[in-house]
């Protein structure tokens, strides 16, 4: 679930960029938020369906997730997002026979969102559940139990709702009944005054709040912006191997191309439409013939100089697993079977998930571009012609630690 929504494995990178990206958006007036709390990435389960568990020992995580959170706090990030993810390490330094408890969401655990992060960590701003309507919190507890549990445990906001009336009768019945304190109630509504009050929201009229739609397109897109975002895509495109010396390709040499596409898709509503159209549009335009893959026809070299495999899922929620579906792209669950790359020259190219490679491991040339924008696909077309060269390193390990990828 984290993937392509991360800056990667290191946690000095981390840090460097997660830094810039909070002082730039806080310095224009944008509350920044750092999350998911108390550190996502490494169960491999989503969280939108069950909760996860961070299994990482105290001295491992204060060495990863805690310098991240304190380097974030220290900058003064105004907000934390606290997940549906167990942290059982430090509950268990609490208490050693906490049993399932160990593995309660940090979303309603008071010990991971007052005794951790505020009383551990200093942090003092606004601290926001996820979505409350996620997996990994309905399935820990009922919706009556859990509306007021988010703000009684540390939570300040309540995220989301599919039935905001019912919710609404949900907190003031836990209100009622002591399941929320008014205490609590009051520390959380007034952590968000701080935070407007902070934004300067009580000072700007709503047309500074939220400016025209023109006016911010105009303002993004900008010719001098727009070359920056493309001379950016175009750098961090990374070539993780080439052991058959395929590249540059070649219009002639590799006129023919045969393309497998999955262009993936996406949880979030506004997500671009995902299409490979600016890629076919540049192999095109530099002289290559492309056609579509045909399931009843396999590729030969009879017909195909060179096929390429085209992948474009990023992570997105309430997909719990991301893999190379040989059985869809291939047609069938008998064609899936039947491999290619030793008869043609075979390209992967993922414009989402970085780790298709596991799932290939012969496939000689893998290069991953980490999204399916269109400057990521006209910037990889001049990278595979050779117009540019390949610059980016992997912000994570794109062989997952398995010798066999690598050859």
């Amino acid at each position: 679930v984290v993937g392509t929504r991360s800056y990667g494995a290191d946690t000095d990178t981390i840090i460097a960029q997660a830094r810039a990206y909070v002082r730039v958006l806080q310095a224009h007036g944008i509350a920044a938020t750092a999350k998911h709390w108390p550190g996502d990435g490494i169960d491999d389960r989503d969280q939108h369906l069950t909760t996860t568990v961070n299994p990482l020992d105290l001295a491992e995580w204060e060495d990863s997730f805690g310098r991240i959170y304190r380097s974030l706090i220290g900058d003064g990030v105004m907000t934390v997002m606290s997940a549906h993810i167990a942290l059982p390490a430090f509950v268990r330094s609490l208490i050693p026979d906490a049993g399932r408890e160990a593995f309660r969401p940090a979303s309603v655990s008071r010990l991971l969102n007052q005794t951790l992060l505020r009383d551990g960590l200093g942090f003092r701003g606004l601290v926001v559940s996820d979505a409350t309507p996620m997996g990994g919190l309905t399935s820990w507890m009922d919706r009556e139990e859990a509306v007021p549990a988010v703000i009684e445990n540390g939570c300040d906001v309540f995220l989301f709702s599919r039935d905001p009336r019912s919710d609404m009768a949900l907190m003031l019945k836990g209100l009622r009944e002591g399941r929320l304190s008014e205490a609590r109630l009051d520390e959380a509504v007034t952590r968000m005054l701080t935070l407007k009050a902070k934004l300067g929201l009580h000072h700007a009229a709503a047309e500074e709040r939220l400016p025209p739609l023109d006016m911010v397109r105009a303002q993004l897109r900008r010719p001098a912006d727009l070359a920056t975002t493309r001379r950016a895509a175009g750098e961090g495109l990374t070539l993780v191997k080439d052991t058959q010396a395929l590249l540059p390709l070649d219009p002639v040499r590799h006129r023919r191309v045969t393309m497998i596409a999955e262009q993936g898709w996406s949880f979030v509503s506004g997500a671009p439409e995902r299409s490979f159209a600016p890629f076919t549009e540049e192999m095109e335009r530099r002289g290559f013939e492309l056609r579509l893959y045909d399931r009843d026809h396999f590729p030969t070299p009879a017909d195909t100089d060179l096929l390429v495999y085209l992948i474009g899922q990023e992570a997105t929620p309430s997909l719990g697993h991301i893999f190379l579906d040989m059985t869809r792209l291939h047609g069938g669950s008998r064609k899936a079977m039947a491999q290619f790359n030793r008869e043609v020259p075979t390209l992967l190219v993922s414009f989402g998930q970085p780790y298709y490679l596991y799932d290939a491991p012969h496939f000689s040339t893998y290069i991953n571009a980490y999204c399916s924008l269109a400057d990521n696909q006209r910037e990889l077309v001049r990278r595979l012609v050779g117009e540019a060269g390949f610059t980016g390193r992997s912000p994570v390990d794109a062989f997952c630690g398995q010798e066999q990828l690598r050859w």
